[in-house]
């Protein structure tokens, strides 16, 4: 059984709740498409679905500019080789991972935004993507 976006969001009214257009879809997918290897492309297509329409609802919802951390240019080789990215919305730092998995009782944070002081943040948000 396959559920709508609203059907989920009554479900669940204290999660957030983002549809994807499929014009989103396809640019992540036409950006996604110089990495080295079908998995950093995967890795990356979903982390730029997620951070890209993670910032357009904060854009809408908030009167604060968010930043991405590491800068666009620098998050192509880190999505490589891990997934994730940063936002910085005043002082605070939220690390962005998207997932597929269904199950959201658990987060699984990639080592290296915990390890690397500089890549470290204060909240860490799973990012669900059902395609």
């Amino acid at each position: 059984m396959k559920l709508s976006l609203n059907e989920l969001a009554n479900i669940y009214p204290k999660q957030i709740w983002l549809e994807i257009s499929e014009a989103e879809i396809n640019t992540a997918w036409e950006k996604s498409r110089n990495y080295s290897n079908d998995a950093a492309r995967w890795n990356a297509y979903l982390n730029l679905l997620s951070l890209n329409r993670l910032l357009e609802w904060l854009k809408t919802e908030t009167k604060n500019a968010a930043q991405v951390s590491p800068s666009w240019e620098e998050l192509p080789p880190v999505w490589e080789v891990v997934t994730g990215s940063a936002i910085h919305i005043n002082n605070l730092r939220f690390i962005i991972l998207p997932t597929e998995e269904i199950d959201g009782a658990e987060i699984r944070v990639p080592q290296e935004w915990i390890d690397i002081p500089s890549w470290a943040g204060e909240y860490y948000l799973a990012v669900q993507i059902n395609l």
